[in-house]
């Protein structure tokens, strides 16, 4: 007998509910420092590996999706978390949304959506002051529209930056996702 694979990822809700709009759920596919690019795979239900970066690239922070949610090149939509260690490929963090990074690739909306792990009682973090993505320092904003930027062209894609968007205008594009996502599901 054969089975559909279980990918309960899918069906995560993204809203931390108790904790109001801005604290999400991230599922990360790759973590910080990899040169290795994984994806959630629907077809086998596991996380695969993708890619391998070039020399001298690898990921400045964990990336994944935002689960129940469905971008315009219908993947979900990206995720780029900010924090002091690496994670591992299906890990489930609690984030606190800041923005975006506003990009086309190949002519498609494909924003990056920047994010910070939930400050900690147990711990200090470096990124525990970060409300917003206006309270980035200029240069680590930089580098992260250069990563991306980079990393898409590396792959042939034709890259269009269209600036970066508060948390507000950000989690309306989340809520526009989640909506999109049940949409396909219906």
């Amino acid at each position: 007998m054969k089975t559909k694979p279980s990918l309960k990822y899918q069906t995560i809700s993204p809203q931390l509910e108790k904790d109001g709009p801005y604290h999400l759920r991230v599922v990360i596919e790759t973590p910080r420092g990899s040169r290795h690019k994984f994806a959630l795979d629907p077809e086998i239900g596991a996380f695969v590996l993708k890619e391998t970066l070039a020399s001298g690239l690898s990921w400045p922070y964990d990336y994944g999706f935002i689960p129940s949610t469905l971008a315009a090149d219908g993947d979900p939509l990206d995720a780029l978390v900010l924090m002091d260690e690496p994670t591992f490929p299906g890990c489930v963090l609690p984030v606190r949304l800041l923005g975006g990074i506003k990009m086309k690739e190949d002519g498609v909306e494909n924003n990056r959506y920047i994010m910070c792990l939930l400050p900690r009682d147990e711990a200090s973090l470096s990124t525990d002051d970060y409300e917003n993505i206006s309270d980035l320092p200029t240069k680590l904003l930089r580098e992260l529209e250069d990563f991306l930027k980079e990393y898409s062209e590396e792959k042939g894609h034709d890259i269009k930056m269209k600036g970066i968007c508060d948390r507000k205008a950000a989690l309306e594009d989340i809520l526009d996702g989640r909506k999109a996502y049940e949409k396909s599901q219906a």
